[in-house]
């Protein structure tokens, strides 16, 4: 790969004035299309006030600080580009460049809501800081990827929804809630596993034991032999421990009563009957309005309204649903919750706050090509 923008250093500051734990980390940025946006040099300054915390917090938690690769941080202000459909929403990347290490944040993602990029960039200042302790791209990436993703998620705290939503989702298809488990084996392991195995470490080490597995991990010992060396366990083992805790866990997230009460709403709405269906998801949310399936239960509840009865009551019933919905942690739903919110914005004389909700899917999630085409027509429809 090549560096297309200046070395942007992190490096820890000499004892001599500041704080040597608190390493500098200066920011550029690189592409064009919001590189003029009123709002960029608020979001600079945030980044450079959150990615020192951010590679605090990954010492702190692993025991591990930046080593021989520089790591350097970009703001790519570019305009989305479309992905391919079913890829995750990318927040944020890592990526070797040379002889540095590149956190990349796309600034469009949090130019309206910086405080969204501090769990992000946690999880990639986790990438960053192993990826320079071990010191080569080789090396780096003969770490499997559950306990790259799985260290990342637990420092980032973005392990738990990744979790929540893949069982969720699972549910949603009709599946069952721990279908995705696939074991660390698998190539395409989930997230959510990846967090689940760094878990099982976790409370199996305790901190400084973590500490310790990390530092080794940096200092490049095989992932076979560290589990060895500090559990006593063989891969196999603890792959198969890590699995069983990702059940046990989509099972207190979505237990199995409230499994059944969800299929059993879409299925009613699948053969039409929908009160029967809003009725059923309603009590959902009231026995857990927060809950694993409250996203999807608030998107589905809200596109009913707006669809069945588009009249000025339903409208405002959904908009609650939305509201709600954006306010939980995650993507899940967010591009095509933002699409409805602005319907029912509009129905209810807000032309301006309809304007705003379909202006933020091109600007967060304008990759999505589906969701972004449908804003693009709804914004020039009233223009």
């Amino acid at each position: 790969m090549t560096m297309a923008s200046i070395s942007l250093l992190c490096v820890f500051a000499a004892s001599g004035g500041l704080d040597s734990t608190r390493p500098e980390c200066p920011w550029r940025t690189r592409g064009s299309g919001f590189e003029k946006d009123s709002r960029l040099s608020s979001l600079i300054g945030h980044c450079k006030a959150a990615a020192p915390r951010a590679v605090g917090r990954v010492e702190e938690e692993l025991g591990i600080r930046p080593g021989r690769l520089e790591i350097q941080w970009v703001l790519d202000v570019s305009l989305p580009a479309p992905s391919a459909p079913g890829k995750p929403f990318e927040a944020g990347r890592t990526l070797f460049a040379g002889d540095s290490v590149e956190v990349i944040l796309p600034a469009r993602k949090y130019l309206s809501d910086p405080s969204r990029l501090e769990s992000v960039l946690a999880h990639e200042a986790t990438h960053a800081v192993l990826a320079s302790a071990i010191g080569s791209r080789q090396a780096y990436e003969a770490v499997p990827r559950w306990a790259r993703e799985g260290l990342a998620l637990l420092v980032g705290q973005d392990g738990e929804v990744s979790l929540r939503e893949a069982a969720a989702y699972a549910v949603y298809r009709g599946e069952p809630a721990a279908s995705f488990i696939r074991g660390l084996s698998s190539p395409d392991a989930t997230y959510a596993e990846c967090f689940a195995a760094a878990c099982e470490l976790r409370d199996r080490l305790g901190a400084e034991g973590m500490k310790a597995f990390s530092r080794d991990l940096a200092g490049g010992s095989g992932i076979e032999r560290l589990l060895e060396r500090h559990l006593g366990l063989k891969l196999e083992r603890f792959a198969l421990a890590a699995r069983e805790r990702a059940r046990k866990r989509v099972s207190e997230l979505i237990p199995g009563p409230a499994e059944e009460a969800f299929r059993s709403a879409l299925e009613a709405r699948s053969r039409g009957a929908m009160l029967e269906a809003r009725e059923a998801l309603e009590a959902l949310l009231v026995r857990d309005p927060r809950g694993a399936l409250a996203p999807t239960a608030r998107f589905v509840l809200a596109k009913e309204l707006l669809v069945s009865a588009p009249a000025v009551e339903s409208a405002g019933k959904a908009r609650g649903h939305l509201l709600r919905l954006l306010e939980l942690p995650g993507d899940a739903w967010r591009p095509e919750a933002l699409l409805l919110l602005g319907a029912a914005e509009e129905t209810l004389g807000r032309q301006a706050d309809a304007h705003r909700s379909w202006e933020q899917v091109l600007e967060v999630f304008g990759e999505d090509a589906e969701a972004s085409n449908e804003a693009r027509r709804k914004l020039e429809a009233r223009r």
